[in-house]
Formats: C-alpha cells, sequence, structure tokens
C-alpha cells in the first residue's frame, strides 16, 4: 500500500460576513479598512455569506479535501446542513468569546477521541481560538486563528505547548498532523517550516502565497500585500495554493476579505490487518480445547 494524499484547506471566511453587516450599516467599522472595504458592497444582509457557503461546497466538490480549518466563522449551522458536507464531513466548533473556530474533517478519518478548545489570546487579543482534535483513526487537526502579537518563536512555543498533551497520551504518526489557519503574522512566512517541538512541518513553498490584507483601498484579492493564512504537514505533495474567490466585474471578491488556501500531503497508510492471524488464533483456541476435553474424559 502506498502514501494516502490528504489535501488540507483553511479559510478565514470574514466574521462580517455572518453578522449581517453590509453598506447601510458599515460606517462604525472604518477602522478596519480590509473588512469595511470588503462589507460595504455587499448590497443586502448576509449577501456575501451565502457566497462563502456556495465557495466552501465548490472546493468539497472539486477537492474532495480531507481537512477544512475556518476561522471567523459564524451560522455555522447554515455550513454544517450543507447537503455534501452533512453527508460527508464531521465538525468541531470553538466558540472563545465573539470568536467562532470550525473545523471541517472528512468521516473517513474518524470520530473525536479527544479534542482541545482554548484561547491563545489575552488583552486585546481576546478570541483568538485554537482547536485540537484526535481522531480514531490516528490523525491530529490543529485549526488556529493567532493573535497579531505573537512573535514567530512564541507562535510555534505555544503551538508545541498546547499539542503537547496529546503526544503525552498518544502514540502520533508524524505524517497524520495537519495545521492550518489563519496566523495573523506579517514576520512568518508560509515557506519556512513550523517548527514545533514534536515536529517539523512545511507546506513546501519557495515563496509567500498572498491570501489577505489590500495594498490599498481597493478590496481587490489581486491587490493583496500578505500571506498569512497557512496549512502546514510534514510530507508535502502539492504545495500551497489559493482557491480563487468568486469577483464582481470590478474584480473585489463577494465571498471574504480572505483568500481560501489549500495545499495537499501524504500520511503513512493504515496498517493492514497481519495475514492469518484470525486463523491462527482460532487453531490455538481449537487445541485449547482438545486439551480441556481430554482432562474432562480422564477425571
Amino acid at each position: 500500500m502506498g502514501d494516502i494524499v490528504h489535501t488540507i484547506a483553511s479559510y478565514n471566511i470574514s466574521w462580517a460576513n455572518s453578522s449581517g453587516i453590509f453598506r447601510d450599516n458599515v460606517d462604525e467599522h472604518k477602522p478596519r479598512p480590509t473588512e469595511h472595504n470588503f462589507i460595504r458592497r455587499a448590497s443586502k444582509p448576509y449577501e456575501f455569506w451565502n457566497n462563502v457557503i456556495e465557495h466552501i461546497s465548490n472546493f468539497i466538490r472539486i477537492h474532495n479535501p480531507s481537512v477544512i480549518g475556518l476561522q471567523e466563522a459564524g451560522k455555522t449551522e447554515m455550513i454544517t446542513d450543507v447537503a455534501i458536507i452533512k453527508a460527508n464531513y464531521n465538525h468541531h466548533i470553538n466558540i472563545q468569546g465573539p470568536a467562532c473556530l470550525m473545523t471541517l474533517w472528512r468521516k473517513d478519518l474518524g470520530e473525536i477521541v479527544k479534542e482541545s478548545s482554548g484561547d491563545l489570546g489575552g488583552g486585546h487579543d481576546l478570541g483568538r481560538p485554537i482547536s485540537i482534535i484526535y481522531t480514531t483513526k490516528g490523525y491530529l487537526f490543529v485549526n488556529l486563528h493567532s493573535p497579531h502579537r505573537l512573535t514567530v518563536d512564541g507562535q510555534q512555543a505555544t503551538i508545541s505547548d498546547r499539542v503537547q498533551p496529546f503526544f503525552d497520551e498518544f502514540k502520533i504518526d508524524l505524517t497524520r498532523i495537519y495545521v492550518m489557519g489563519d496566523f495573523n503574522n506579517p514576520n512568518y512566512l508560509n515557506s519556512n517550516p513550523l517548527r514545533l517541538r514534536q515536529v517539523t512541518l512545511t507546506p513546501g513553498n519557495d515563496a509567500e502565497t498572498l491570501s489577505c490584507c489590500y495594498k490599498t483601498w481597493k478590496p481587490k484579492p489581486s491587490e493583496y500585500r500578505r500571506g498569512g493564512d497557512y496549512c502546514f504537514g510534514q510530507k508535502p505533495s502539492l504545495p500551497l495554493m489559493v482557491f480563487p474567490s468568486p469577483t464582481d466585474i470590478t474584480g473585489g471578491s463577494v465571498a471574504s476579505d480572505h483568500e481560501m488556501v489549500y495545499a495537499s500531503f501524504l500520511s503513512n497508510p493504515d496498517e493492514p490487518p497481519k495475514a492469518g492471524g484470525a486463523k491462527r488464533k482460532l487453531s490455538s483456541n481449537k487445541r485449547t480445547r482438545k486439551r480441556v476435553m481430554r482432562k474432562k474424559r480422564t477425571a
């Protein structure tokens, strides 16, 4: 049996999307220019939110991802009620203050054995969730929305600390660890490895993938100025790429103020059962029963 290919995705779907904010009630959000200029083009509440749902559905139909980490999620019941998701994916929701993190993974990757729902934030950065999920098939998923103020070393040390209890309890296959999220750190480049205490992960990129934050006040994905949305694994197969947002005639996104990113990785195959093991056990049981019967006849 060869390695298994897994496609891992991360998508910040914009808190404004699921909050009913649109052009008629957006002015109070001017201090946040990226989100303000994105959502002010919506002509009615939840217009772009419906586009996000369709965008996620299209991605699943095309790429059959193993895992999707969603940040700034809201109205999660509308996501889990999508037919293709309801039929094929498990989900985990982590709410920290006003922030919601949602993780979707294919049902064939197992049920939850252990999970951890925490907040990476503090002070002005409260509401920065991190979810860690370990499944019955031995997969470890980490989905996070990092604070802005963590240094690169701080991010990696914090993730390592959160994951360590899972390593203490389980024998984890390092090829089945996937980390995804909005890292919110302009000093970190996804072309660099994610060095955790337990394992070094990489998307295998040579250059940064731009997925958020406008160069100007024009809300066009083509003008994003930095990355921040990453997917990491140990054995990269295809590097981090963008699944392009739907846009209007001006080139502005009508789904989210982030791009969905995804990458493919290889994991070790499931261990096949040992041939003949059950038969040998049955034969052994037969010999035991025969010895017991002989003893009874001679008693």
